[in-house]
């Protein structure tokens, strides 16, 4: 009997612990948008999107980002939007391949292409209002 009353005792404790910690809160603005490709006023196009916007998005269809290869400076971007709209460009321009290098999980990608399909610039943004 007093071995039950001691884990009795022992599990209410437990229970009164559980309640009063303070579980973590995000705080703070969030922004995280899905992919979106337009027309540029150069005859090109331009995708911009949040890569966890994206990824959490509530459709299965839209994606963004970019992909570098190690024995050259050689970048390719991807995006599709959620309409299906796609948006492919590459280059070799070196400041590209560094921007693209320097992308994280709460980046956000603006990729601007000429007519021609040759990535003519990369941004990243990156930013806490970008985390999910």
């Amino acid at each position: 009997m007093k071995a039950h009353g001691q884990k009795l005792l022992a599990l209410a404790a437990l229970g009164l612990t559980l309640v009063t910690t303070p579980v973590p809160t995000w705080a703070g603005w969030a922004f995280s948008p899905g992919v979106t490709i337009s027309p540029n006023q150069v005859g090109g196009s331009y995708a911009r999107g949040s890569l966890v916007g994206t990824r959490y998005s509530a459709d299965a269809v839209q994606y963004i980002g970019c992909t570098t290869t190690a024995t050259s400076t050689r970048t390719e971007c991807y995006a599709k939007n959620t309409a299906g709209a796609y948006l492919y460009c590459s280059s070799t321009n070196g400041a590209i391949y560094d921007t693209v290098q320097a992308m994280t999980d709460s980046s956000s990608i603006q990729i601007q292409v000429d007519g021609s399909g040759t990535c003519t610039s990369v941004n990243i943004y990156h930013g806490s209002e970008r985390l999910r």
